[in-house]
């Protein structure tokens, strides 16, 4: 990003000194994410980046941001490109997995001992936190923590997204069986949670492991963004409020939230 020019642009074009930091720091965020803006010649340039994001279960309104801002730095460039944006979801385009199939994901067996105890472990965090799946595979062990205040355990997530971090209670089972699968890990990161001979998990790697549970389990539209809205929908049902909902999926917005309170299992 050429970020002094473009800061010229946007005073030049009358935009507030708030909306140009926040646009400064949208950019280069997309950019961290791997987009080069100052690449793009046409709007197929941009189509492989947003195939990621939405495979990351990244949201239509946050995607609608990232077009917005892409959009902003392409006007500056003088492109006649326009990224269209993308249809804002509806309860109804959210698939909610039966319990039925939660169970059989959570019941795939895996060859070795080692490989079926990481990736059970990490299905059991999904589904039991919501955690997105980029947050799964930055946990470090030392993000299991014990709060003595309220008398049980957390996962605290440091890099969620926009780099918040939150904590989020897990049960004694879930505990259980990521002790149990700690005794099997590689050491090949002694921080990472989750690991092969290599080091620590990549996100590309966990996707096909959540894709391969899901041919295993016959249930073969499953991706790791499911057991996010899985475990929304089983707070909601449990009486959780909907602004500790907000607060433990790490929703920037209590809109985003809120279109779980429509959604109903398949």
């Amino acid at each position: 990003m050429r970020e002094e020019e473009f800061i010229r642009w946007l005073r030049a074009n009358d935009f507030s000194d708030t909306t140009i930091v926040r646009t400064v720091r949208y950019v280069k965020y997309i950019e961290r994410q791997g987009l080069d803006l100052d690449s793009i010649r046409t709007e197929e340039d941009v189509l492989d980046y947003f195939s990621k994001m939405r495979e990351r279960g990244v949201s239509r309104k946050a995607l609608n941001n990232h077009v917005k801002m892409i959009n902003r730095y392409l006007r500056f460039r003088g492109l006649p490109i326009k990224i269209p944006y993308y249809r804002e979801f509806r309860s109804e385009d959210i698939i909610i997995l039966r319990d039925e199939e939660v169970k059989r994901l959570l019941e795939v067996k895996w060859g070795r001992v080692d490989i079926d105890k990481r990736n059970r472990a990490m299905l059991t965090v999904l589904f039991a936190t919501g955690v997105r799946i980029s947050e799964l595979v930055a946990l470090n062990w030392q993000d299991l923590i014990f709060d003595p205040a309220v008398e049980m355990h957390l996962i605290k997530v440091r890099h969620g997204k926009w780099e918040k971090s939150r904590e989020i209670p897990i049960p004694p089972q879930v505990v259980h069986i990521l002790d149990d699968y700690r005794q099997f890990a590689y050491r090949s990161d002694p921080n990472a949670m989750f690991t092969t001979p290599a080091g620590r998990l990549s996100l590309g790697y966990a996707r096909r492991i959540m894709a391969l549970a899901g041919q295993k389990a016959g249930v073969p539209y499953f991706h790791a963004h499911l057991a996010r809205h899985w475990r929304a929908v089983k707070w909601l049902e449990a009486g959780v409020d909907l602004e500790a909902i907000r607060r433990l999926l790490g929703h920037s917005s209590l809109k985003v939230t809120q279109i779980y309170l429509r959604a109903r299992s398949r």
